[in-house]
């Protein structure tokens, strides 16, 4: 499981879908878990 917070995800979308073929990505928002993608 690999935590990406909603800011990293904003600036850096493409890692986000290199991280989901490998494993489950949490997106955290203030540093508390509020999505899961598969």
């Amino acid at each position: 499981m690999k935590f990406v917070s909603s800011k990293e995800l904003r600036n850096n979308p493409a890692e986000l879908w290199k991280s989901i073929n490998k494993e489950e990505v949490i997106i955290t928002v203030n540093g508390k878990p509020k999505a899961i993608v598969i």
